[in-house]
Formats: structure tokens, sequence, C-alpha cells
């Protein structure tokens, strides 16, 4: 069927301003009747109009099938190059295993709690004897940084950078 721009946009169901974009993207215009290329006079072929629009939109999805792929193979080399950078950290001793660096954690709470529950008994003949608050004070607090010592994220840090001491 043969209609005019306002026709063809009613019947595809946009704008005429859409229509006459889609000529400047290369729709098939089927003839000029006035021989000129005024829009008004523009005729176009349903059947071909379609076809058009059928072919731009499996262009349209090839393409974006394409940058689907594209994007795929750019996440590809990115986790590839991540996991290169994973292995060289560990490598330097820069990194380390999670399970590793949890035991030393968990090794060096266990001597802090040790010593936190040993701190009573350690203390009680030294605390008796001081009658002076701001020493008891001193004591304790010298006491309590020794032991929270142990956490001290620079030794563990060591602890996990020096070769077999895991």
């Amino acid at each position: 069927m043969i209609v005019n721009r306002s026709k063809l946009a009613k019947f595809i169901g946009v704008s005429p301003t859409s229509v006459g974009r889609w000529v400047d993207q290369r729709m098939p215009v089927e003839a000029f009747p006035d021989g000129g290329e005024t829009r008004r006079a523009w005729r176009f072929d349903t059947v071909a109009v379609l076809e058009w629009h059928k072919r731009r939109a499996a262009r349209s999805r090839s393409n974006e099938m394409a940058q689907a792929l594209a994007d795929a193979k750019l996440r590809e080399k990115q986790a590839a190059a991540g996991l290169r950078e994973l292995e060289l950290g560990q490598r330097l001793g820069v990194m380390v295993h999670v399970e590793d660096a949890n035991g030393v954690f968990c090794e060096q709470l266990a001597v802090a709690k040790s010593r936190l529950n040993q701190m009573p008994s350690r203390l009680v003949d030294q605390l008796a004897t001081e009658t002076d608050e701001d020493a008891c004070r001193r004591i304790l607090q010298e006491e309590l940084e020794d032991i929270l010592s142990v956490l001290d994220a620079e030794k563990i840090a060591t602890t996990l950078r020096t070769p077999g001491s895991l």
C-alpha cells in the first residue's frame, strides 16, 4: 500500500517528524509525485518501510549482541588481570590468604585472653601492697598495654610476612 507521510506516521504510530528522521536515515521513499523532494510530497510503500524497519532492528540487535560480547570479553580480561595481581601480591608477600591471617589473629587473641585471665593472680601481690591510687592505675595500665600489644596490627602483619611463621 502506498501512503503519504502523515498516513505512514499514523500507520506506524509515530509523528511525521519521526518519519522525516527515518528518511534521513535512508528509509525507502517510494515516490516524489511533484518531482521535488518536499516532505509533504513523499510517498511510501508500507511493505518496503516495514522491511526496512525489520532490517534496522536486526542490525540493532546484532550490534547489541556484539557489544555484550565485547563487554563480556573485557570483564574476562579484567578478572584475569585481577587474579594475576593477587598471585603477584602473594608471591611478593604483600598478600596472604584470609585463612592464614585469620589463624594468626585467632592465635594472638588466644594469647591476649590467656594473659588477661592470668592478670589478677600475676598482679595481686603487687597491688595488695600498693597504697597510692595513681600507682595502682599505672600498674594496671602498663599490664593492659603489654597484653594488648600482642594484638598490634604491625606485629600481626610481620608474623604473616615472615616465611615459615604460618
